[in-house]
């Protein structure tokens, strides 16, 4: 087990790298999607080799795959909660059918984004 737990850590390690990278172009930020998708079902894939999924976060994962959508588990336990990633280039419509899907199952969808500068401390009345 503990090489899986490596497996996990070396996967959190890389995301948090290409997160912070700069895409200049579409290229790029289509290149940086795909690999994060490809590490977000590298890493739910050792979740579920730890038996922490459940049927209905894999009732999620069946749903969104059907729109070639990555998703993963998260969360300590108990709550049931699962990340997707929306590419940046993802058309609204295909957001609004994957929710529409989901919601009618009888799950509850958020949408969230990632970036902004994030909290700041200002002296002396400058920014």
């Amino acid at each position: 087990m503990a090489s899986v737990f490596n497996a996990v850590d070396s996967i959190s390690a890389e995301l948090a790298t290409i997160i912070q990278l700069e895409a200049p172009d579409e290229i790029s930020v289509t290149e940086k999607d795909a690999k994060i998708e490809e590490l977000m079902e590298m890493n739910q894939g050792l979740l579920q080799c730890m038996g922490v999924s459940h049927a209905s976060i894999e009732t999620i994962l069946r749903t969104t795959l059907k729109y070639k959508l990555a998703s993963k588990l998260t969360g300590a336990g108990g709550g049931g909660c699962v990340l997707t990633l929306l590419p940046t280039l993802l058309s609204a419509t295909v957001v609004d059918k994957v929710t529409a899907e989901l919601e009618s199952c009888g799950f509850h969808c958020l949408t969230a984004a990632i970036g902004g500068q994030g909290v700041q401390v200002c002296f002396g009345g400058s920014s």
